[in-house]
């Protein structure tokens, strides 16, 4: 979506530096699940950890757009804004497929 903003070089790599920023998730729930006896208790624990690293990823996804949005100017920001408008025009709402 960027690529249709017209970055400057200066801005293309302040950005790729916040992009290249990585979170792995260790996610043990599949083992549990799998293991020779199961733990409802300790899956449950691994599942709510889960859940709350992917709020995390939300949060840092929500705090990388916005550092992404001060590293643009403000032509560059109405034309995101008219390409993601236009993106959001052309995406079937998830409501109808269920």
């Amino acid at each position: 979506m960027l690529k249709d903003v017209s970055l400057t070089p200066s801005q293309k790599a302040q950005i790729e530096a916040i992009s290249d920023r990585d979170y792995p998730l260790p996610d043990d729930t599949m083992r549990l699940i799998y293991a020779p006896s199961i733990n409802k208790k300790a899956v449950a624990r691994s599942g709510a950890q889960a859940a709350a690293h992917e709020q995390q990823e939300i949060d840092r996804g929500i705090e990388k757009a916005i550092l992404v949005r001060n590293i643009l100017t403000s032509e560059q920001i109405a034309k995101m804004s008219q390409v993601l408008n236009r993106i959001e025009d052309t995406q079937p709402l998830a409501d109808e497929y269920p």
